[in-house]
């Protein structure tokens, strides 16, 4: 009942009039955002939804940020669940999301950004330790002990694949975005804030717009789809 969007993808089979009551009755009676999709590989969520993941690990790599970093940018400051980008993968699982974006890679020889679907080394070297998130005990983050029996989350150093307590990194960008009342004057402040935490944020937004937009008429005929 979180996930707002549904997605109907008709096939070349498909009449038109069933298209159309699945469209009304997942707005009206399921309290969805219904749009209709092509029958393309990852359909739309997880084809663009994958893709952002992997321009995450592209320019979290450029701007030197650490995984908290990331999660602290793309958290609830930008609109996006507490999870976030690192705590949604765990969840996830890894193993999942390597094989939609390998799935993707393979299988869309015409996306002019295929080779960002390309798995980074680190994720390779997690997959091949069984770190595979939530399902294995660990993953980009680990819950461990400390010596009075307390619980400490501890985060992966993806330069040198060890982990250590989570930091809570602070940049000026985050702190005035998070004051800020509105959504929209959130993500102006991350646009514009001039620092590696706001550089990252407009790399990463301006990836994953264009490459949204050239998906058209690809996955989807509309820009709103």
């Amino acid at each position: 009942r979180y996930l707002k969007l549904l997605e109907v993808i008709p096939s070349t089979k498909t009449k038109p009039e069933v298209v159309e009551f699945f469209m009304h009755y997942g707005d009206l009676f399921l309290g969805k955002t219904t749009v209709k999709a092509k029958d393309t590989p990852a359909f739309i969520a997880n084809r663009i939804g994958v893709f952002s993941i992997m321009a995450i690990f592209k320019m979290m790599q450029k701007h030197q940020l650490s995984i908290e970093a990331v999660d602290a940018v793309t958290g609830p400051v930008s609109g996006r669940p507490k999870s976030a980008t690192f705590r949604t993968s765990d969840l996830v699982g890894l193993d999942t999301l390597v094989k939609v974006a390998r799935g993707v890679g393979q299988n869309c020889p015409q996306d002019e950004m295929k080779e960002w679907f390309a798995i980074p080394d680190f994720l390779q070297q997690m997959l091949d330790k069984k770190w595979l998130g939530d399902k294995t005990g660990q993953g980009f983050y680990k819950k461990t002990k400390d010596e009075d029996g307390r619980r400490v989350i501890e985060a992966l150093n993806l330069e040198t694949l060890k982990y250590s307590p989570k930091d809570k990194p602070r940049f000026e960008s985050i702190g005035k975005a998070r004051k800020a009342n509105r959504l929209k004057s959130k993500l102006g402040i991350l646009f514009d804030g001039g620092d590696e935490a706001a550089n990252f944020y407009k790399d990463v937004t301006a990836a994953i717009l264009a490459y949204a937009a050239n998906r058209i008429p690809e996955i989807a005929d509309e820009l709103y789809q």
